[in-house]
């Protein structure tokens, strides 16, 4: 089905361009505005089918009631620095991610990364986390964390955050389950 969507999308595309080049072919006396008004159009005309192929493939792909989004989250970040996380749910990695010093720098701004999306049935599925990074005193540092989310019939956002626990200089792994 998505093979049909894309190939239509790029007909259009292609028969776009091919309209474009027979017009400058047939009408060389045509001004260079006009053409460039032209190419103008398509573009935007370009851009509205992309949002509507994003719109579809957010509907049809991932329906409300069976999507799961997984964020990941950071305050503050004075007893750790995220170097890579690895997620898996229900026993399937479905995320390795490294993160660079500009991704921890949009953490430190208050940012949330969604690492996820996925389609998943009703019910409980098993979350496992491992965060790789520096902590305290510049030592390398590693920690898991295990929850259980509970899916319902609509669509279900997760965030993982990483927290400083000032009390003990050290950082605190959090799980937020949100239920639309």
């Amino acid at each position: 089905m998505w093979g049909s969507v894309i190939l239509k999308f790029v007909a259009v595309f292609v028969t776009s361009i091919l309209l474009a080049s027979n017009v400058v072919a047939e009408q060389s006396s045509e001004s260079i505005l006009d053409l460039d008004q032209r190419v103008v159009d398509i573009k935007r005309e370009m851009l509205d089918l992309g949002k509507d192929m994003h719109i579809f493939e957010r509907f049809r792909v991932f329906p409300d009631d069976t999507r799961l989004s997984l964020f990941l989250a950071m305050d503050v970040g004075e007893f750790f620095t995220l170097d890579s996380v690895k997620i898996k749910l229900d026993d399937k990695v479905v995320v390795e991610q490294l993160f660079h010093h500009h991704e921890s720098t949009g953490f430190e701004r208050g940012a949330a990364f969604r690492v996820h999306v996925g389609n998943y049935d009703k019910g409980r599925h098993n979350l496992v986390a491992f965060f790789t990074g520096t902590g305290p005193r510049g030592r390398a540092y590693k920690r898991g964390l295990e929850y259980k989310i509970d899916k319902g019939d609509h669509e279900a956002f997760v965030e993982l955050r990483i927290s400083d626990r000032e009390q003990r200089l050290q950082p605190e792994f959090l799980v937020k389950q949100w239920a639309n």
